[in-house]
């Protein structure tokens, strides 16, 4: 067992231990929607907590919120690589970009259901 799941099992024991349930991080509001603007990619986030994500794609969402390449996004439906979104968001203010890579993920995975698998592959 390496050390980093050591840690999640640790965390996930003394959550467990004292009662509490973990929380995933996640935005005040959040809306997600087809780009109609046809723009170039942005990304803004300001020191109140708006979050302004345009013109990605849903490989490209992913990537980002699990920091990981494009290219090791596998899978998903074929319009992964085309259609395009935007994400308006309000995070805490002065949030951390670790923090709201974890929002973003959450968001995927309740609003879009996503479902994501970690392994290795020749590549």
């Amino acid at each position: 067992m390496d050390a980093r799941c050591a840690i999640v099992l640790m965390g996930f024991s003394i959550a467990c231990a004292t009662g509490q349930s973990f929380q995933q991080p996640s935005f005040e509001a959040a809306e997600i929607r087809v780009s109609k603007s046809g723009g170039p990619i942005s990304a803004d986030l300001h020191a109140a907590g708006q979050l302004c994500l345009r013109s990605l794609t849903l490989k490209q969402f992913i990537a980002g919120a699990w920091r990981v390449k494009e290219y090791a996004v596998v899978g998903g439906p074929a319009w992964i690589d085309s259609d395009r979104f935007d994400v308006i968001a309000k995070a805490p203010p002065n949030a951390a970009g670790a923090e709201v890579q974890g929002m973003l993920r959450s968001l995927l995975q309740e609003r879009l259901k996503l479902v994501v698998r970690r392994g290795e592959a020749d590549m």
